[in-house]
């Protein structure tokens, strides 16, 4: 038996490290009730990213050489962590400098269904971008409570948006079809975990340290480079 567990722990091992960056799992929105949150609580915990050249669900210049899709679960702590450690140099070394255009799309395999449903919510009243970093920011904390219109209402009045609308969109399930729509475009792109990403047509997977975007995307510039300087 003994000659069989250091083998076997090399696998687990493994299996974790792997399960670290790309998340797997179908399962439906946890409804869990629990104290409504204050807007003191949010103040301190929500760290918004103050995107610019927002065009609903993309931001960046509509022109940039390179497009970048991430497919993505507000459930999924894997993509919580892409957000928190990757997402900000991204936006400052390529998007920012018109590079990279950056658009997100549900792919919610981990069950942050309602979560992307208030989100699409809040892209009427033009505050996607702001609804995607506070359920990020929140996501440790409120991912179990997604379903309780209260908690979006909370964050609808954090950010200044008119939170009965918001709430009603959410309650009528406005936007459970777009977000089924973007689920099932990015399955027949290839995708069942997450995050995934989309590099101009580069696949990438899981919420890789920022060094490996970088590679990814400076190749794909000096290619279009080479292409352009051949024509």
């Amino acid at each position: 038996m003994q000659k069989y567990l250091t083998p076997l722990s090399i696998l687990f091992a493994g299996l974790l490290i792997a399960g670290s960056f790309y998340f797997v799992q179908n399962s439906e929105d946890v409804i869990e009730e629990g104290p409504i949150l204050t807007q003191e609580e949010l103040q301190t915990s929500v760290s918004l990213k103050k995107w610019t050249s927002v065009d609903g669900f993309s931001v960046g210049d509509p022109q940039a050489p390179i497009e970048m899709i991430e497919y993505s679960d507000y459930a999924c702590p894997f993509c919580a962590r892409f957000w928190e450690q990757t997402l900000s140099p991204i936006k400052t070394n390529y998007i920012e400098k018109g590079l990279v255009r950056y658009t997100y799309k549900d792919l919610p395999v981990v069950g942050g269904n309602r979560a992307s449903e208030a989100a699409h919510c809040a892209e009427e009243q033009g505050a996607f971008w702001e609804y995607h970093d506070v359920l990020y920011s929140r996501h440790s904390q409120d991912r179990g409570r997604w379903s309780n219109p209260e908690i979006h209402r909370a964050y609808a009045e954090f950010l200044g948006l008119d939170s009965d609308r918001l709430v009603s969109c959410f309650n009528e399930r406005h936007y459970q079809q777009d977000v089924a729509d973007n689920l099932s475009e990015g399955q027949a792109a290839g995708f069942s975990g997450t995050p995934s990403f989309l590099v101009n047509d580069e696949m990438v997977l899981g919420a890789k340290p920022f060094q490996s975007f970088q590679e990814v995307i400076e190749n794909e510039l000096s290619r279009l480079e080479s292409e352009q300087k051949e024509d």
